[in-house]
């Protein structure tokens, strides 16, 4: 099913101050002074804004919940009810495009911004200043190879280029930047499709209705469930740790006791195992992890990732390497640490 979805230019009217007002463009009156990118951007916004006041759920599926606030455009994608979305190009624009910006020699930014937006105009200046200081580079090396410069002398001059590169880019971008209106334009995050809302109150930055959830939850479930959850892995982590030391002395004290080939490879098992312990934990934590995630509710798409990260990777050192770092900084065994390694990268492998 493909859904075609238009808007009007009273729309646009009565929404570019909305969309603009982090911009201070407040002097734009009417759909004249628009773009193409920025009525996509418009579009787009109104799209988003559909939510629904009400804890419910989306007609015809049951099984979706809709919290108060919550976007349902977002949500439809989250669970895969849209598959996609794009705008359609106004061939119009595109032609013109093409015969302004697509030359040989003469590449007006300016008509790339205008139809794909500030993101897309940034990676084709960067393209074109690229490749104009590539030939630069290219006319410097030429010169140095004619007058046979010394590779030192060549090599300094590389790496002041590759300074002053930098900085003329820099400069460069700053000034696109003033030119289209964003040098100082910050993109508020907005709660995430799976954000579970209490209810809807007034945002004071944009002065609109937003999901709100009390912080104060969060803060609680993070410390009282997360923090003690991740305490606790780590604890076992290092008993199991423990456990595995154990195992190495039993089975090296009945191998002297009993020296033969079998009791040789049985040597071997207990790293074996611990290897492959450590990864099935680390496979049960990350799931683990992520529903105590997702339980504590962060509003937003960066909060989330943020607090999945210190939890991962928190957990997935500490009960990878804390064997090793063991004993290097505290038994001192570099033998044993060679013949850990060793084993370890055999039951990896395994």
């Amino acid at each position: 099913l493909t859904l075609l979805i238009s808007c009007s230019e009273v729309l646009f009217e009565q929404n570019v101050h909305h969309v603009y007002k982090q911009l201070k463009r407040q002097h734009l009156q009417d759909d004249s002074s628009l773009n193409t990118a920025e009525k996509q951007r418009i579009l787009f916004d109104l799209i988003q804004r559909i939510c629904s006041p009400n804890r419910t759920s989306i007609v015809g599926l049951p099984d979706i919940t809709l919290y108060p606030g919550q976007s349902i455009f977002e949500i439809c994608c989250h669970h895969k009810v849209i598959t996609d979305y794009f705008p359609l190009h106004d061939y119009e624009h595109l032609q013109n495009l093409r015969s302004n910006y697509c030359q040989f020699f003469s590449h007006n930014i300016d008509y790339v911004r205008n139809y794909f937006g500030e993101m897309i105009g940034f990676y084709f200046a960067f393209l074109n200043y690229y490749r104009d200081m590539f030939c630069v580079a290219s006319i410097v090396y030429l010169f140095c190879w004619l007058l046979q410069v010394p590779n030192e002398l060549y090599t300094i001059i590389i790496c002041f280029g590759s300074f002053i590169f930098i900085k003329m880019w820099k400069r460069y971008a700053k000034r696109l930047a003033f030119d289209w209106g964003t040098i100082d334009l910050i993109e508020l995050e907005k709660a995430r499709p799976a954000f579970r809302s209490k209810g809807m109150r007034i945002d004071p930055t944009t002065e609109q209705m937003v999901p709100y959830y009390p912080l104060t939850k969060t803060w609680c479930k993070e410390y009282f469930i997360s923090v003690p959850f991740v305490i606790i892995c780590l604890c076992l982590s290092f008993e199991l740790m423990c456990l595995y030391f154990d195992c190495e002395d039993w089975m090296a004290i009945h191998y002297n006791a009993n020296p033969s080939i079998l009791n040789f490879i049985f040597c071997f098992m207990p790293s074996i195992v611990y290897a492959v312990i450590v990864m099935f934990m680390n496979h049960l934590y990350i799931l683990a992890a992520t529903k105590l995630n997702n339980y504590e509710n962060h509003k937003t798409q960066e909060s989330h990732e943020n607090h999945l990260i210190v939890k991962l990777v928190l957990f997935e050192f500490f009960n990878n390497f804390i064997c090793l770092f063991y004993i290097a900084f505290y038994m001192n065994d570099m033998e044993m640490l060679r013949y850990v390694s060793f084993s370890f990268s055999f039951g990896f492998l395994a």
